[in-house]
């Protein structure tokens, strides 16, 4: 009888210390896990300023924040009313608010429909302020009155100058990157649209839909050197990688001008789809990408030999257009089926599709 009481008090100990190590062990694992899932949350990889696109987003009044590597919406800003431009320079975004009637865009009619559209409604839209959002902050931090509604912007490659158009002033805004402020306002022709800024810094160049031109901008004088007869209702603008060469595309007649940048004069005419709209050139400067809105395709023009070599169809009619800074993609941007759409430029077709619930405008980097 001892013997067996001794031999049961034996397989307790026994059963007492497995239980006490497998505890220990589960309590462990438990905070090996813990440790493990702190690790890789401080670990997770922020997006690469090479992989990001702002994009405005209309009437949502907000900013957004495009992941280029997965192909998705990582994050909006807080914006203007109704902000259609964009610009980057000295930490800051700096977004239009775009007044959408006559006086303001040149509005045209409904081409699907051959209605003229809802001037009413479209005039609720917009006001007269540039809303600057810090981007570390990722806040509005100022609002600058620039006398009407803007539409377009761009800021100088050193990033001190930021450059609006306000279509009913027919002029652009200047703005310090630095104090945030209006230090001046320039007159170019009717209508003023888009802008882009050479390469260089030396030169802004501006599409007037109002009487056809572009006006040409020297940047350190601030003032205009010439206004370019163009095609009809002159659109968006982009400048080559060399500064050499200005392209314009002309949504009333189905055009792309080509200007030599040191005359002043237009060199070629191209024929593009229906009502181009957004252009933009690959950094080797071979080929030019324009966006044909009513037309829902994207012409692929061969800067060497000055013509069309594709026509790409689109889903849905499309507006701005950009190549990315490492030439590897082109964005196309759709605010009828609210999507971006990808192509590649080595393939020339449509490879990805970022789906939307805004409206996207002008696209920077």
């Amino acid at each position: 009888m001892k013997q067996i009481i001794i031999w049961i008090s034996v397989l307790i100990v026994i059963m007492i210390v497995g239980m006490s190590i497998f505890w220990m062990q589960d309590s462990k694992t438990s905070t090996e896990n813990k440790n493990t899932a702190v690790t890789e949350e401080k670990t997770t990889t922020p997006i690469k300023t090479t992989d990001i696109a702002y994009v405005a987003f209309g009437k949502s009044n907000k900013i957004g924040i495009i992941d280029l590597k997965n192909f998705i919406l990582a994050n909006v800003l807080p914006a203007s009313n109704n902000p259609h431009g964009v610009a980057l320079a000295n930490g800051y975004i700096f977004t239009s608010s775009s007044k959408m009637g006559k006086k303001e865009m040149m509005m045209e009619p409904d081409h699907d429909s051959g209605k003229p559209v809802d001037m009413k409604k479209m005039m609720s839209f917009g006001s007269d302020i540039i809303t600057v959002v810090d981007l570390n902050k990722k806040e509005i931090v100022k609002e600058i009155n620039v006398g009407g509604g803007s539409h377009h912007m761009a800021s100088t490659p050193d990033g001190t100058k930021v450059l609006a158009t306000v279509p009913s002033l027919s002029g652009v805004a200047i703005i310090d990157a630095k104090t945030l402020e209006k230090t001046n306002f320039i007159k170019t022709g009717k209508v003023s649209n888009y802008i882009a800024v050479s390469k260089d810094g030396k030169k802004a160049y501006v599409s007037n839909k109002g009487d056809d031109t572009l006006s040409v901008i020297n940047l350190k004088t601030e003032t205009i050197v010439v206004n370019i007869p163009v095609g009809v209702r002159p659109d968006h603008v982009a400048v080559s990688g060399d500064s050499k060469f200005i392209y314009v595309a002309n949504g009333g007649n189905d055009t792309v001008s080509i200007i030599d940048a040191k005359t002043n004069k237009v060199t070629a005419v191209i024929k593009v789809g229906e009502t181009p709209h957004g252009i933009s050139i690959t950094p080797d400067g071979k080929k030019l990408y324009v966006a044909n809105s009513e037309g829902k395709t994207v012409s692929v023009i061969d800067l060497l030999k000055i013509k069309v070599i594709k026509t790409i169809p689109m889903e849905a009619e499309v507006s701005h257009l950009e190549v990315t800074p490492d030439g590897k993609k082109v964005l196309v941007n759709s605010e009828e089926a609210r999507k971006i759409f990808i192509i590649d430029p080595s393939l020339d077709k449509v490879t990805n599709t970022i789906m939307l619930q805004q409206e996207p405008h002008q696209t920077i980097f």
